[in-house]
């Protein structure tokens, strides 16, 4: 038996479909419907080992009515998995640690929470961290990015003063290895830059990155 510090609880599983006839899969889903019962747990009732009943300290009750388990057919459904990129993260975590009993989080997480303004039983009060504050010449800024193996050599300025990087599956003759970055032929990508020590023309946005152009 195992029991869950919080309200909420993952069950992850697996089942094969390799000996249903054309491998189809509706066997498999009727016998996982059939055969996988989720309901409360009561001490003496559906689920109490007999070892503990043998034991005497729990009282046998009699047979009760196990609701039916309700599936929800995810399949072809669209949803968005990911969590918020601003502060909505942190209010939605703050939410998180206050809806579910104390002592679910562990010690370590529940101190690194609080050093950021959440703690269980108390209002949000965020204490912004240095990586979100806008520091001239401090830190690192962290507009969507991307990148290829690392390390890799230092891009290298053209003789005018801007930088020009070059995405593609094979690197041009003009291109420094520096400032081509690979992609695979046929699939998608998309870029991510990373700036440390950003300038000022950086969050008045008197400077900002040109438009990705095709080349040839």
């Amino acid at each position: 038996m195992g029991h869950s510090r919080t309200t909420r609880a993952f069950m992850l599983g697996r089942s094969f479909i390799n000996e249903n006839p054309g491998m189809d899969p509706a066997p498999t889903v009727e016998l996982i419907k059939r055969m996988t019962k989720i309901h409360p747990y009561a001490q003496g009732g559906s689920g109490t080992s007999i070892a503990t009943l043998l034991q005497g300290e729990v009282r046998r009750d009699p047979p009760a009515d196990i609701p039916e388990t309700v599936f929800v057919e995810a399949s072809g459904k669209a949803f968005n998995t990911i969590p918020p990129n601003d502060v909505g993260f942190y209010e939605l975590l703050n939410e998180l640690v206050q809806e579910q009993p104390a002592g679910s989080t562990e010690i370590e997480l529940a101190g690194e929470l609080a050093a950021i303004g959440i703690v269980k039983g108390e209002p949000f009060a965020p204490v912004t961290p240095a990586i979100c504050m806008r520091l001239t010449g401090v830190g690192s800024q962290y507009p969507r990015a991307g990148s290829q193996s690392y390390p890799s050599p230092a891009a290298t300025a053209n003789d005018d003063g801007p930088t020009t990087v070059t995405f593609g599956p094979e690197r041009p003759s003009d291109s420094p290895a520096s400032d081509w970055i690979q992609t695979t032929e046929g699939k998608g990508w998309f870029p991510i830059l990373r700036l440390y020590s950003p300038l000022q023309s950086f969050f008045d946005m008197s400077w900002r990155p040109s438009e990705i152009e095709p080349q040839g």
